[in-house]
């Protein structure tokens, strides 16, 4: 995962220690899959303690698919950080993971949050257009290397490979270490590419339900192995 194996893997016992048992008095704010917590380690250091919502409750409390969701949530987002450096993106430390704890552990940022120095904060470096506009383009600096692997290279196969299968260059993309595809063959391939391009696209209501991938992959095998007549992109939604 990245440089996840450079991160440092915290015990539980220390991240308590740090948070006095996760009390609400080092909350400093929450989100959709739990809390933040200011903590100190033992040599001192401040850090920024991001404890899930499973930490926090049984998983039959919150529900399998919740949990679900959580766990991968983590996993992306560890996945993801452990990649990351740059001076406009939080610095990921380590991370803490049992049966009950998914935990983050980043640097602390000692100026607040945005949202005290727009709405809460009588002072603030941030009462003048111009360094608004330039909080604005640091934050967008931040965005643009999580979304650009250097050189303008996308950081994902996601973003790297729709683009090719949309505009009818999946060939471009091919796995090389494969003979390339026979005339009976480039159909169904090309096919799944339209089908993998539907299953990625942003919003979950607009890709299709399993069963339609299933029915989809099983008349790309059969086409690709018997009758390529048989297949039509139309027979799936394309996102073009």
């Amino acid at each position: 995962m990245g440089n996840a194996g450079q991160l440092k893997e915290f015990p539980l016992e220390l991240l308590v220690e740090a948070t006095n048992n996760f009390s609400e008095d080092h909350e400093t704010g929450t989100g959709s899959f739990g809390s933040v917590y200011r903590g100190v380690l033992g040599d001192g250091r401040e850090v920024a303690i991001k404890r899930t919502e499973a930490s926090c409750s049984s998983s039959y409390a919150i529900g399998t698919k919740r949990q679900e969701d959580i766990d991968s949530a983590f996993v992306r987002e560890l996945e993801s950080l452990s990649r990351v450096h740059h001076k406009h993106l939080v610095h990921l430390l380590g991370f803490c993971e049992n049966s009950n704890d998914r935990i983050l552990v980043f640097e602390y940022m000692h100026n607040g949050t945005l949202h005290d120095h727009l709405h809460n904060l009588q002072r603030s470096p941030l009462m003048t257009w111009p360094a608004r506009i330039k909080l604005a383009l640091d934050a967008a600096r931040g965005i643009e290397y999580l979304h650009e692997n250097e050189n303008g290279v996308p950081r994902n196969v996601v973003d790297f490979v729709v683009p090719y299968i949309v505009q009818d260059e999946i060939l471009r993309v091919l796995d090389r270490r494969v003979p390339p595809p026979t005339p009976f063959e480039i159909e169904a391939v090309v096919y799944i590419g339209y089908l993998a391009a539907d299953c990625v696209t942003l919003e979950g209501r607009d890709r299709p339900p399993m069963t339609e991938v299933v029915n989809s992959l099983e008349r790309a095998l059969a086409a690709c192995l018997v009758d390529p007549t048989s297949l039509s992109r139309s027979n799936t939604e394309s996102s073009t």
